[in-house]
């Protein structure tokens, strides 16, 4: 395990001098916003590399739950300087609904006590992988840099699903993540010294249905896992936030038999009941806001919220003592919402509406044709 240590600190050292000589060499040009934004990812990196020193010269003790409340805070702080990064050169205001949904999220997941850095975990790269596909379709010179960040953050998603279940080694998974960021970085500003952060020319070529095709079902597969977090904290912190005007000592958020569910503790038992009913109707009343003030996009995150805590709230219903078949009843309507929510977002993605920020407003690089004879118009 020292040399472990030892292997990544050499690592997380080298991304931080990389990342900050590339702000120097970019101070004077246009992307020196990006570059800026990086050398900030690079200052974490640089927290990694000192604490991975300190344990393996024996100076500080290495304790797996500091670790892991110290890798969350970086990589949740990770998420958002990427989410700036790549708003620099999409200007897809769309991705604000991304940045506000990961922020309730982690709101709501603060409230889950020990379950918290786990999730958030999940979460921050579920966050990452959306940004990252918005990045990789956004233009075709940061495609190759676009898709190693999709990389990066599916294996972060897998590992720290693994680590969810109490598998496998955080710090071994944090170093083999930190490889693939490495490749990425270096991807990304290779390519940035090639290309301006403002180009008059977009050049597109014309995609494979095949590659669309699963372009599209990554992104309705991450957003709907993304939806899935977030519908669990919503519903947990209404457990716990009705929970708190009872005399309640005792909350946690546990994952058994396939399902989330809160363990409460009251005195007065009268607070049962309301307790309940505040995991049930906490995200339905979200879901009710978001589909009749939100756009066409929030509609669909509406339906998807719906359909998940209808499916969640049968250990509240069964609490309450409502019967197995009405129970049934809710399980089967919240599978019928899930399923059109996704059909409508599937719509949504197929006409190119949704996502990527296709119209003219939203991109800062004006689109060009060019005909047959050359000429442009």
């Amino acid at each position: 395990m020292k040399f472990l240590f030892l292997i990544n600190g050499i690592l997380c050292l080298g991304i931080f001098l990389f990342l900050f000589l590339k702000f120097v060499k970019h101070y004077e040009k246009d992307t020196v916003r990006v570059a800026r934004s990086f050398s900030f990812v690079g200052l974490v990196y640089f927290l990694f590399s000192l604490s991975s020193f300190l344990w393996f010269f024996d100076l500080l003790s290495y304790a797996e739950n500091d670790f892991l409340f110290l890798y969350t805070i970086c990589l949740i702080l990770q998420s958002l300087i990427l989410f700036r990064v790549v708003y620099l050169f999409s200007k897809n205001k769309r991705l604000f609904y991304f940045l506000a949904f990961y922020l309730v999220i982690l709101f709501s997941l603060f409230f889950s006590i020990g379950n918290f850095l786990h999730l958030s975990l999940i979460a921050s790269s579920l966050f990452s992988l959306l940004i990252f596909i918005e990045f990789a379709f956004l233009d075709d010179r940061y495609r190759k840099a676009g898709y190693f960040g999709m990389l990066y953050a599916t294996v972060s998603i897998i590992f720290n699903l693994i680590l969810f279940f109490d598998v496998g080694d955080l710090y071994l998974f944090s170093f083999l993540s930190g490889i693939l960021f490495f490749v990425f970085a270096y991807l990304f500003l290779i390519d940035l010294g090639k290309f301006s952060l403002q180009q008059n020319v977009r050049i597109k070529k014309e995609r494979s249905y095949l590659f669309t095709l699963l372009g599209h079902l990554i992104f309705i597969i991450t957003i709907t896992n993304f939806v899935f977090i977030g519908t669990v904290g919503i519903h947990e912190f209404g457990h716990y936030g009705v929970s708190k005007f009872y005399d309640c000592d005792y909350q946690r958020i546990v994952y058994e038999e396939g399902l989330f569910h809160t363990e409460i503790l009251c005195s007065d038992l009268s607070g049962n009941l309301p307790v309940a009913l505040g995991g049930v109707l906490l995200p339905l009343f979200i879901a009710l806001i978001l589909f009749f003030i939100g756009g066409k996009f929030m509609k669909e995150v509406a339906l998807l919220i719906f359909g998940f805590n209808l499916i969640s709230v049968s250990r509240d219903l069964s609490g309450m003592g409502v019967s197995d078949n009405l129970i049934f009843g809710v399980i089967f309507c919240g599978v019928l919402v899930l399923i059109y929510g996704l059909f409508l977002l599937a719509k949504s993605k197929s006409e190119e509406i949704l996502y990527l920020g296709n119209s003219g407003d939203n991109s800062p690089i004006s689109s060009t044709k060019v005909d047959n004879g050359g000429s442009r118009t």
